[in-house]
């Protein structure tokens, strides 16, 4: 059984439980089944594609709802010049974000939270 410990170094998006590894590899020869093979080649091309958007300096609309935790139609109405301003650039037809900007513009989002309660 996996234990909590376990799973914090792994982002739940892309964690295997211990429990369905252990049954997929309960072979008795030490190879790895296919599924097992396909299930690490499938988040191996997961956390390929997160590297990426993590070193974009500019990242699409449904990545930055994936950075906030909010989904794409409400990153469109908090975006300027509709809402909150969220931090973009517009790069002829296209807003795109700065995944570093989306990051402090939360960072000063919650410090404005917290200083309302105090």
């Amino acid at each position: 059984m996996s234990s909590e410990s376990d799973k914090k170094a792994i982002p739940a998006s892309i964690m295997i439980d211990r429990d369905a590894l252990a049954a997929l590899t309960g072979n008795g020869d030490g190879s790895l089944p296919s599924a097992l093979a396909n299930e690490i080649r499938r988040l191996l091309v997961e956390v390929k594609e997160r590297l990426r958007f993590e070193t974009a300096y500019f990242v699409p609309v449904d990545r930055a709802a994936e950075l906030l935790s909010m989904s794409e139609s409400w990153i469109r109405q908090n975006t300027a010049p509709r809402g909150q301003c969220i931090p973009c650039a517009r790069l002829g037809a296209s807003v795109v974000y700065r995944p570093e900007a989306l990051r402090q513009w939360a960072e000063e989002q919650e410090r404005q939270s917290v200083e309302g309660l105090v």
